[in-house]
């Protein structure tokens, strides 16, 4: 029909377009990985872009990835990351405007809560770590799951956890040849330990336990592996080449911007927009006297407390940031300006 050959031109035009705005050491990263059957390890250093790199590997491969539009294709991403993943995946793969129901499934749905259903059409779902921890989340994709994109793959260490036990089943589920790509921004030979969940899921015959890349390691006096031995490296990284790429930053000659940092005092209290942040941030300062000057100290709610005081201050201090960002604007036309922001409350 017309709206199929339409929908059709237009995730045409959508994989061009994401092609052509990769630099080049980003196309190589996407061809390796499409090259390993669109199983690997994807760690270019933190900034190299390893979250388009992914993209525009589903891309290419939208097919493989959801196996012919019958099952998902899910992201799973720490907390903090969602939103980038969310904006960049509706940036390149999703339709701003759908004009079908079959042109919903394009569109990127974030999984938080267990009660959230997925819509029907959906195909591409963005887990957080805390959803993945569920086993309901695990019963509702069971059965359903493409292939798996699993970033800062390093945290899924502790094999006791929920959240890795639940990553490895749906792994399982997926199937052997079903892509999967694991991403991590640290150097594996210092923290080679916590990446034993992604070896062994690419490359089971050789890394089929623990033990095989601990016997790989340097270890402390308390028998602890702190890094991949000297004498082990060549054949690791020989092993691992097939499926495993790392580029760093002075390696791809990414021209960057020259590094401005700016240190102001801030005075919460200046602004009447943050009296409501301020009240709330005095009564949770009053709560966690109380606690303190209790007997028994209950940690939990001690911990819950620092973390609302954190989120206050990250919230008290965006305004102050968002006028010296719009004054540097105003002042530097034509310049651009990156903005990091560390509270996901915040942003």
């Amino acid at each position: 029909s017309r709206m199929v050959d339409k929908q059709a031109s237009i995730l045409h035009e959508k994989r061009n377009v994401l092609w052509d705005n990769l630099l080049p050491f980003q196309k190589i990263g996407v061809e390796f990985l499409e090259a390993a059957n669109c199983r690997g390890v994807l760690r270019d250093e933190m900034g190299l872009g390893k979250t388009i790199q992914a993209l525009s590997l589903i891309r290419e491969n939208i097919e493989r990835f959801t196996d012919n539009g019958t099952k998902y294709c899910i992201i799973v991403s720490p907390v903090g990351s969602i939103f980038n993943w969310q904006e960049e995946t509706m940036k390149w793969l999703g339709l701003n405007k759908p004009e079908s129901l079959d042109q919903l499934k394009y569109l990127p749905q974030v999984v938080y809560i267990s009660k959230q259903k997925i819509a029907p059409f959906a195909l591409i779902l963005i887990v957080p770590w805390t959803r993945l921890g569920e086993k309901s989340f695990v019963e509702q994709v069971k059965g359903k799951v493409g292939s798996l994109i699993v970033d800062e793959a390093h945290f899924f260490k502790n094999v006791d956890s929920a959240r890795t036990r639940n990553l490895i089943e749906l792994i399982a589920d997926s199937g052997k040849e079903s892509p999967l790509i694991f991403m991590s921004g640290t150097l594996v030979e210092n923290r080679i330990m916590e990446m034993q969940t992604a070896l062994n899921a690419i490359d089971p015959n050789y890394f089929y336990s623990s033990s095989v890349i601990d016997r790989m390691c340097i270890h402390s006096n308390q028998g602890k592996a702190i890094g991949l031995h000297p004498r082990w490296r060549p054949a690791f990284f020989e092993r691992t080449s097939k499926y495993m790429i790392g580029r760093k930053k002075d390696e791809v000659n990414i021209p960057l911007p020259e590094l401005e940092i700016t240190s102001e005092w801030i005075d919460p209290r200046e602004y009447k927009e943050n009296a409501g942040f301020l009240q709330e941030y005095n009564l949770a300062g009053d709560e966690m006297a109380k606690i303190l000057r209790a007997t028994r100290v209950d940690s939990g709610s001690l911990i819950g407390l620092m973390q609302q005081l954190r989120n206050y201050t990250g919230r008290m201090k965006i305004l102050q940031a968002a006028i010296w960002a719009d004054n540097f604007l105003k002042n530097n036309p034509g310049e651009k300006l990156c903005i990091g922001v560390h509270h996901i409350g915040v942003r």
